[in-house]
């Protein structure tokens, strides 16, 4: 569930970053090609506001959700991604 959430709100900025309905795991798998920062970079970004991603290449960022991820964890991470990739477009 937190899972999908994620990639609906990810999607919900441009849908060229995941298909929410591929999404059947924990694991979130966003497509960064659209953008002009590297995946490094937007994972830099997302650690200062204390949320942990990893950059798998230049264009791939995996957001990996757990059990014991509390509601307020993922209230700040539907907030703080989606914001950070409209940046990112626009930049």
């Amino acid at each position: 569930e937190s899972a999908k959430a994620i990639a609906q709100v990810c999607a919900a900025v441009s849908p060229t970053f995941i298909d929410p309905g591929s999404v059947e795991t924990n694991i979130v798998a966003l497509d960064l090609s659209a953008l002009k920062i590297t995946a490094a970079q937007l994972n830099a970004q997302l650690k200062d506001e204390g949320i942990l991603a990893s950059a798998l290449g230049p264009k791939f960022l995996r957001v990996v959700t757990h059990l014991d991820i509390a509601e307020t964890d993922l209230a700040k991470i539907l907030e703080t991604l989606p914001k950070l990739l409209k940046r990112a477009l626009v930049a």
